[in-house]
């Protein structure tokens, strides 16, 4: 696998109760405001957000055959991943951002917002927000270049719904860079997908040195703010490949993620 260089603003955590309504109402009309959104927020509700497009997740798709082929070979991991727990309903599903398409709309699972964008002055690549995963081309293609790339992205991706489930605010802290909230729920999502990559591989759907895609590809997003650094983002990953999503509450200080029983 080839190191990448490209990082993208990955938003995705936050803590219930840090905003007051009043505020959230007020970041809501200044995101809209600078994505010139007011008079006509997106607001989905069985339709995915306007100006996406949905991936359709596909087995068939797997075989390393660039950025749209690995996408969808990467939304199918996470739908089986997540079937696994019955919890398919954290990704209602993986979205395209459109070029020029942008939006503001209320959560329908917390007390707050979500944003995408992929226009001139802004483009908000790759995060998850109310159970829809956001990629926009421009931003996150090199970084979902490979399978293995896809798969512990997109896996990462879902933690933040499970933590959007626990009543956490992962969209709005991070529009607000509080790095300090932030870094518990980032390195807790990579410590989720650690452990969905260690259930891949005891389903023979990759193979055993899918760790070390992994490991790479986390060493080589370290260092954006409220990430963690190369070494910090390379850890989590294992400590959920070796100690399971159990790992991942611990590092989180609360319970988001499911458990499965030990026997």
């Amino acid at each position: 696998m080839t190191k990448k260089t490209t990082q993208t603003f990955a938003v995705g955590t936050g803590s219930v109760g840090f905003f007051s309504r009043r505020v959230r109402t007020v970041m809501t009309d200044v995101a809209a405001g600078a994505l010139g959104l007011i008079g006509s927020q997106a607001a989905p509700a069985q339709a995915i957000p306007g100006g996406t497009v949905e991936v359709v997740p596909s087995m068939a798709a797997c075989g390393d055959r660039g950025f749209e082929k690995s996408l969808q070979c990467g939304a199918a991991f996470t739908d089986r991943w997540l079937d696994s727990w019955g919890a398919s309903d954290v990704v209602e599903a993986t979205v395209v951002t459109r070029p020029d398409a942008a939006g503001v709309y209320p959560s329908r699972t917390t007390d707050g917002v979500c944003v995408y964008a992929n226009t001139a002055p802004l483009a908000i690549g790759l995060h998850h927000c109310d159970r829809y995963t956001f990629v926009v081309p421009r931003t996150d293609r090199e970084l979902v270049s490979d399978d293995v790339d896809a798969i512990v992205l997109l896996a990462h991706e879902s933690a933040h719904g499970f933590q959007e489930k626990a009543g956490l605010m992962p969209v709005e802290t991070s529009a607000i860079r509080d790095t300090r909230r932030m870094l518990p729920l980032e390195r807790s999502a990579d410590c989720w997908s650690g452990a969905a990559t260690a259930w891949y591989i005891e389903q023979d759907m990759l193979d055993d040195d899918a760790v070390d895609g992994g490991r790479e590809l986390m060493r080589s997003i370290g260092g954006s703010a409220g990430h963690g650094n190369a070494d910090a983002r390379e850890q989590a990953y294992l400590t959920g490949f070796e100690g399971g999503s159990g790992a991942c509450n611990t590092i989180l200080g609360r319970d988001a993620f499911p458990v499965r029983p030990t026997r």
